[in-house]
């Protein structure tokens, strides 16, 4: 049950980044998503929420496929003798397949994609101002510095933010 919620909960907040980005700027969806997934994380990290793990089973119909492929190629595909040997070989059966999902490590993926594409773009922008001239950089510090400070209360988070992007420089 958890791992839908958290699942469900990473989907709409990517579907929410959409819309903001659609209607805003790609700037404005890829913060909405850094925070709001950086809130989730904490809940995980503080354990307020358990480890959101499930187990999956699927069926691969894919043996079916290639022995069907198979004999087509071996053009015995009508021939009723043929199937008997990989019916025997249980290659007319589905095989079952068990996954575990994970819904945190789904969600700290979208968080490490948007972090990522944040940090780049910002690193970016600052060489092309710094390219320019020292006024131009100084103006886009100050605004990534603005940017920060109206979506991140706390200081731990800009920091960590601003040395990835100094980092990436």
């Amino acid at each position: 049950m958890l791992y839908e919620i958290v699942h469900r909960a990473t989907e709409s907040l990517q579907r929410a980044a959409t819309t903001i980005k659609r209607s805003s700027t790609i700037m404005d969806a890829q913060l909405f998503l850094i925070k709001n997934l950086m809130l989730i994380e904490n809940l995980f990290m503080t354990h307020e929420i358990p480890d959101s793990i499930r187990q999956s089973s699927e069926l691969d119909f894919s043996p079916i496929w290639e022995t069907i492929r198979e004999l087509q190629a071996r053009r015995q595909l009508f021939n009723p003798l043929a199937y008997i040997n990989p019916l025997v070989r249980g290659h007319l059966v589905p095989a079952v397949i068990d996954r575990v999902l994970d819904a945190r490590k789904e969600m700290e993926k979208v968080l490490v994609q948007q972090i990522t594409a944040f940090t780049k773009h910002w690193k970016t922008r600052l060489e092309e101002r710094n390219l320019e001239d020292g006024n131009a950089a100084a103006k886009a510090t100050v605004e990534l510095e603005t940017l920060l400070n109206k979506v991140f209360e706390e200081e731990t988070t800009k920091t960590a933010l601003w040395r990835m992007i100094k980092a990436e420089e």
